[in-house]
């Protein structure tokens, strides 16, 4: 996933953004006179305060001033922007598929015990979370040259005396098993689905152990694995969201049958964990479901004309078609099923279902691509954290995640990581079934660290001095408020899950 050749054509940023010419000096002012989203609401004009910050707007400024689109571009005869790897379309999908899978189908069981109204709120939370955070990533690792998650990250530490951050290895080993849990999910979906697919009348296959599904899905998705540039999915990303939106239609379709049918509702209680716990356990799902951070910096990396105006873009536009699906689906299954609903709300449906069979059917695509697009930031900290303990940190400091990504034997050793990940998930998804727990779990311990904890680091030490001082208070404050949340609905899950053992 973190490719880095994009870095050898892109140059230092020190000497072209100083350009004092009349015309840069009247675009620069063009730009200073009203921050907007357009400029990230930076000031133009602001004094940094840090190497960091002033490599942060060096870079930003520097975009802004590129020449605008040609005539061609403009009026529409070239799509590259659209269509092509690096477009905007591209990688707005490739987060979206990054975000989504597993997530959505624990949403209407979180409906049920939160209810509609405070479970669209806890959604439109994690929905404006996840565009802050991810502005903030991708413009930080962007404008100051970051090749990878965990070195953009290291911004907020300690300057070394060369100037520039290197690997943290505590973020490498947390996107690890970040990603390892996520494969983990989606190989329990895995069994899931081909399970029931298995036992429908099409097939009739009832007793074919789940343990033995998993273990032959590893033949599809271990090859999907090896890749490193993860916008070469782009094109399964597309597919993938696509998938998913099918799965709205039904479930919408399928609603006014399944709630006339369905038991006589129950009132919603809170007896089982409690208000408090239930809200907290809710908002780390909520939290997991808009998570495409670990995809952030390739994503960045590969965006063509990467003003700020486009980061934003990007990451509204997925963060809105996110919301706009999860909303649906957590209503409509929720509707359909009341206080009956299961983690997997599909179960819920019986396995006659002919409809619900092609859902399946067609959901078992996002969620077999759903391992490689997420297994990707896993394997690259995986190789990063090898190469660490191989080479001195003084020679590690300066590299990426993989000096020689087209040697053999680099593709050899990432070919022996990614088949070790897909083993060991594989084999614990065999023991375990309770993925909305898994969800609410990682989601409160690893989301919470991803999406909250390390974007607020970054912009306390890159962007914060750049922005007006209520900008900077509101944005310290929302996140740093998420944060404590997240970490106190990882601590409640833990007790709970020891207290039951």
């Amino acid at each position: 996933m973190e490719s880095t050749a994009w870095v050898s054509e892109y140059s230092p940023l020190h000497y072209r953004a100083k350009d004092t010419s009349p015309e840069q000096t009247r675009s620069r002012r063009s730009l200073s006179r009203n921050p907007s989203s357009d400029i990230l609401f930076v000031d133009i004009d602001a004094t940094p305060s840090c190497a960091k910050s002033g490599m942060f707007l060096e870079g930003l400024i520097y975009h802004e001033l590129q020449p605008l689109e040609t005539i061609d571009e403009a009026v529409g005869f070239a799509t590259s922007h659209w269509t092509g790897q690096g477009s905007m379309l591209s990688c707005v999908f490739t987060l979206v598929a990054s975000a989504m899978g597993a997530g959505c189908l624990s949403l209407p069981h979180m409906f049920s015990k939160t209810g509609i109204v405070c479970g669209l709120t806890l959604l439109a939370c994690g929905a404006l979370l996840a565009h802050a955070s991810l502005v903030i990533l991708m413009s930080c690792a962007r404008y100051t040259q970051c090749r990878s998650f965990a070195e953009l990250v290291s911004l907020s530490e300690a300057e070394p005396s060369d100037g520039r951050s290197g690997r943290n290895p505590l973020v490498d080993t947390v996107i690890m098993f970040y990603g390892m849990a996520a494969v983990l999910i989606y190989m329990m979906l895995i069994g899931d689905f081909f399970a029931d697919i298995a036992k429908s009348p099409l097939f009739g296959y009832a007793d074919i152990p789940r343990q033995h599904l998993i273990l032959a899905s590893l033949i599809c998705v271990f090859p999907l694995s090896i890749p490193r540039n993860v916008t070469a999915l782009r094109y399964i990303s597309v597919l993938s969201t696509s998938v998913i939106v099918f799965l709205t239609i039904v479930v919408v379709a399928k609603m006014p049958s399944c709630a006339l049918t369905k038991p006589a509702a129950e009132a919603r209680v809170w007896e089982e964990n409690g208000p408090v716990r239930t809200i907290l356990q809710s908002f780390a799902m909520a939290l997991f479901s808009f998570n495409a951070h670990t995809n952030a910096v390739p994503v960045a990396m590969a965006l063509d004309q990467p003003r700020a105006a486009r980061i934003w873009q990007v990451s509204l536009l997925s963060v809105l078609i996110e919301f706009v699906i999860y909303s649906t689906i957590a209503t409509a299954g929720y509707l359909s099923f009341g206080g009956l609903t299961k983690q997997d709300f599909i179960r819920n449906y019986p396995p006659d279902d002919s409809w619900m069979l092609l859902v399946r059917c067609v959901y078992s695509v996002p969620v077999i691509f759903g391992v490689p697009i997420n297994l990707s930031p896993a394997a690259a900290s995986i190789q990063a954290l090898a190469g660490r303990i191989c080479s001195s940190k003084q020679q590690f400091r300066r590299q990426t995640s993989d000096p020689h990504p087209n040697s053999a034997r680099s593709q050899c050793r990432r070919a022996c990581i990614v088949g070790t990940v897909l083993l060991c998930s594989a084999l614990l998804a065999i023991c375990c079934e309770a993925f909305a727990d898994v969800i609410g779990l990682f989601g409160a311990c690893f989301g919470t660290a991803i999406c909250l904890m390390w974007p607020l680091r970054v912009y306390r030490h890159v962007m914060r001095d750049l922005h007006s001082h209520l900008l900077s208070t509101a944005v310290t404050i929302g996140l740093t408020v998420a944060s404590v949340l997240g970490v106190i609905a990882f601590l409640e899950q833990c007790l709970r899950v020891f207290h039951l053992s």
